[in-house]
């Protein structure tokens, strides 16, 4: 096949690609992590958070100008998907020089373009499609052009601009210099040159002060002095939220169980015949190419390495985080496996491959096909009904945020209220694009923690949050929040109308949906049917509050504490047997959830206050026996949970055997000594000889 037509089959590829993407992609902003802040970024040029990705805004900001028609998030996303077409049709040319066949290399890019995690990358608006794109093309440059330096200034060039889509180029150095110092002779006054090449590359970054002057809608770290920038661009000014995740962790709890996910993904994202191939490759290229050992050690630095420094635990919620991250790495493998591939005749190994790809895409399909995905327009909208006019909304979670970021910043909806982030409201950067919204007070930035938060309350009104604001033990119970809708309010009454007016246009139940947010999100629906469903137990209305309850359950039929309050409600309203059954489904909800020693005494409190409310039931049924047996269930999973050794007590009490009586009595003042009644009745028992 000539040059010409090795460039045709290659475009025909990508836009194979790019309309496959392009059908799988829903026509509105994407529930992924970052989706709404940098459609924002992409359609308004704003500055995104560190290190402010300027070549993807300005690339985005292209894609949203030039195309004719679809909102900001359709736009951007069409910018990852073009990249990701352009990174299958680059495999393709890259297999050929390979000396791999056609057909071989055409039916292996079919598998990249159905594989997992490009698929899921390549239609949202992240930049992680786009920084593929140019890595495997500095690889490209690197390995296959001819003329040197030309080829060394080019590759620097493309390099700085590189690093403003994302900085992973520079995790590829000890790659790319072995290439170059192992092809060409080493020439300080080249490397000299081609610094200012890469410089110019590199002014991509001017960009960030230059909008940052301008004072765009996301203006992050206000990088508009050196200082500002430096903070920036070396990622000073990130770290509040999941970058921290870390922290809770050592390397042990975190390295080895991590490793064991990416194993496992990187064996099902390539099925198990091109998993062996690309082993095979790696055996056969690091003996004897070049290109195979370089990109090698881009995997081992973007595979297992970046999962040692992240220190990530292995939990639902960090694996979503890593789970981009292991795109750079899975591409390298991937030509790993057409390396093992190419000596295998291609009447053999395109049926083969073809049939992998068609695997993939079967079973990729029904979850990667987010068409009907309106989970982060939806939660918008639902935000937007239940705040009233001029309302302030404090959120934390980044899709939650950002996904009102994009609808009122980007879309220009409810351009009356304020949509903050809680963890930045202390940062002078942000404090500074807060104060655009005229008649807002903020406390001192003295103030920490929920003493800054309750000040805050207490100078503005028609303050809202949401159920993953982070506040003390004591928060609440000092500010008397009430329900509104999917939020809480401080100074409105309670009322059913923002529930009432929920609107959602699909089937919004975690048991539904694998992926994380979606179900995330499913859960916030359910958390603001059960906080209304709290209000009305509070009051002694446990009908209505049942009612709630089971509505919340419709959302999320495996949150342990939903269960527990249904549970709890079924039992003041003498449904015994209800009650039975709710708390047995939240203790199996608990049961499943992720255990490490952070969360495990957390979930082994909350099953013992299950297992000592299941012998409450037993009990007010009049079954001693059996509410015995879980009271002391109870004690065995927490034994530091008081109340159950109380209960034996009183269980003992009622069969008058005194010795039991006093024993768990004692038990429950080493747990709580601040027991009162276990404190009398302890000193009865004894001032009596033992024995009543």
């Amino acid at each position: 096949m000539t040059f010409s037509r090795n460039i045709l089959f290659a475009l025909f590829i990508a836009a194979f690609a790019f309309l496959f993407y392009m059908r799988s992609a829903s026509g509105e902003l994407a529930a992924y992590r970052d989706t709404g802040e940098l459609a924002v970024v992409s359609s308004t040029l704003s500055v995104a958070h560190p290190p402010g990705y300027p070549a993807y805004s300005i690339l985005g900001k292209f894609f949203n100008t030039f195309l004719v028609s679809g909102n900001p998030a359709y736009r951007t996303k069409l910018l990852s998907a073009f990249s990701a077409a352009l990174a299958a049709a680059l495999f393709y040319l890259l297999f050929l020089r390979m000396d791999m066949a056609g057909a071989s290399a055409a039916a292996l890019c079919m598998v990249f373009i159905f594989s997992k995690v490009n698929w899921l990358l390549a239609i949202v608006s992240e930049s992680y499609s786009s920084d593929l794109l140019f890595v495997m093309a500095l690889f490209y440059i690197a390995y296959f052009m001819k003329a040197y330096p030309r080829k060394l200034f080019a590759f620097a060039f493309a390099a700085g601009v590189s690093m403003g889509v994302r900085p992973t180029p520079v995790l590829a150095v000890p790659a790319f210099a072995l290439i170059f110092l192992t092809k060409h002779p080493f020439r300080p006054a080249d490397y000299i040159k081609s610094l200012f090449f890469f410089a110019a590359g590199l002014s991509v970054f001017l960009y960030l002060p230059l909008r940052s002057l301008a004072d765009p809608p996301i203006d992050w770290a206000d990088p508009e002095t050196l200082e500002r920038f430096i903070y920036s661009v070396t990622r000073k000014a990130y770290g509040h939220g999941l970058d921290k995740i870390s922290d809770l962790y050592t390397l042990r709890e975190t390295f080895l169980p991590q490793l064991a996910v990416f194993g496992r993904a990187l064996f099902f994202q390539f099925t198990p015949l091109l998993f062996i191939s690309g082993i095979a490759g790696i055996v056969k290229g690091l003996k004897n190419n070049l290109l195979i050992r370089a990109l090698f050690i881009l995997f081992f630095v973007t595979g297992p390495f970046f999962l040692y420094i992240s220190g990530m635990p292995a939990n639902e919620h960090a694996l979503v985080i890593v789970e981009a991250a292991y795109l750079i790495p899975f591409a390298c493998f991937f030509v790993f496996a057409a390396y093992g591939l190419k000596k295998i005749r291609p009447l053999v190994a395109a049926p083969a491959v073809l049939l992998c790809a068609l695997w993939l895409l079967f079973s990729n399909e029904r979850v990667l096909n987010r068409r009907k995905d309106f989970f982060a327009r939806d939660w918008a909208e639902n935000v937007f009904v239940s705040a009233p006019r001029d309302s302030i909304v404090i959120l934390r979670k980044d899709v939650q945020l950002f996904s009102l970021w994009y609808e009122n910043l980007a879309r220009g909806k409810r351009k009356d209220s304020l949509f903050a982030a809680q963890g930045m409201m202390r940062a002078p950067w942000y404090r500074k694009q807060l104060l655009r919204r005229p008649g807002l007070i903020l406390p001192p930035i003295e103030l920490v923690g929920d003493e800054y938060f309750q000040k805050f309350i207490s100078l503005n009104s028609n303050v809202f949050v949401t159920r993953h604001f982070e506040a003390g033990r004591d928060f609440y119970g000092k500010l008397k929040p009430r329900s509104a809708g999917v939020l809480r309010g401080f100074d409105t009454p309670s009322g059913d109308e923002g529930l009432n007016s929920m609107f959602f246009s699909g089937e919004f139940s975690s048991m539904f949906y694998e992926d994380f947010y979606a179900r995330e999100l499913c859960g916030d629906y359910s958390e603001a049917f059960s906080a209304r469903g709290l209000e009305f137990y509070a009051d002694g209305d446990f009908r209505r509050a049942n009612e709630l309850f089971r509505k919340a359950m419709a959302f999320d039929p495996y949150n342990p504490s939903l269960l527990y309050n249904l549970a709890a409600g079924s039992y003041e309203s003498g449904e015994y047997e209800d009650a039975l059954r709710y708390y047995a489904f939240s203790s199996v909800a608990l049961a499943k959830q992720y255990r490490d020693k952070r969360t495990a005494p957390l979930i082994d409190n909350a099953l013992a206050r299950n297992y000592n409310n299941t012998g409450a039931v037993y009990e007010k049924m009049g079954k001693d026996d059996e509410a015995l047996d879980w009271y002391k269930k109870s004690a065995e999973k927490d034994p530091a949970f008081a109340q159950a050794y109380y209960n034996c007590g009183v269980i003992h009490w009622k069969k008058k055997d005194w010795a039991k009586v006093i024993s768990s009595f004692e038990a429950c003042l080493r747990a709580d000594p601040q027991n009162a009644q276990a404190r009398r009745y302890l000193e009865m028992l004894k001032g009596k000889g033992g024995s009543l």
